[in-house]
């Protein structure tokens, strides 16, 4: 099967777990049928492609290292974002005309928050 998008992951999943050998491949590296092109048509082209072994399968991990691999985004995209508000409130400030730089080093810091607060 062509690993598109995430539609692949459930029905991979069902056909793993039912006991059915599931290869997964990537799409760009399987050349198409030229021609028309049908999910019948590519659906036997890579049928034949797999059958003469012919395609090399995706490294597809397992459910806890998935795990594993998704929280670990989640932090990096919450790190990013949590950089990006820092960011967003250092202008704020500067375009406010406050500025907290010579009174303290962290404005994200306890008594940065402290004097932020004061300062709302």
């Amino acid at each position: 099967m062509e690993s598109t998008g995430v539609y692949w992951k459930s029905i991979y999943l069902s056909l793993v777990t039912t006991g059915i050998k599931t290869q997964v491949v990537n799409a760009r590296h399987v050349k198409n049928v030229p021609g028309r092109k049908t999910d019948v048509i590519d659906s036997q082209w890579l049928a034949s492609l797999g059958h003469y072994g012919l395609v090399r399968s995706s490294f597809v991990p397992a459910p806890q290292q998935e795990q594993l691999r998704l929280l670990t985004r989640r932090r990096d995209k919450q790190k990013k974002e949590l950089s990006n508000e820092k960011n967003r409130l250092h202008k704020t400030l500067d375009d406010a005309g406050i500025r907290l730089g010579g009174f303290i080093s962290d404005i994200n810091g306890k008594s940065g928050q402290i004097l932020v607060g004061c300062s709302a």
